[in-house]
């Protein structure tokens, strides 16, 4: 019982991890869209 509560309690961090991680490169990837828009718009 309490080592499936532990299983269970990694693969929710490991979850929360990974929505992380995909949160943060779609961050970056909006960033990097508004930076090349700004620098074609200079162009």
């Amino acid at each position: 019982s309490q080592c499936q509560y532990g299983i269970a309690s990694i693969a929710i961090a490991i979850a929360i991890a990974i929505a992380i991680a995909i949160a943060i490169a779609i961050a970056i990837a909006i960033a990097i869209a508004i930076a090349i828009a700004i620098v074609i718009g200079i162009l």
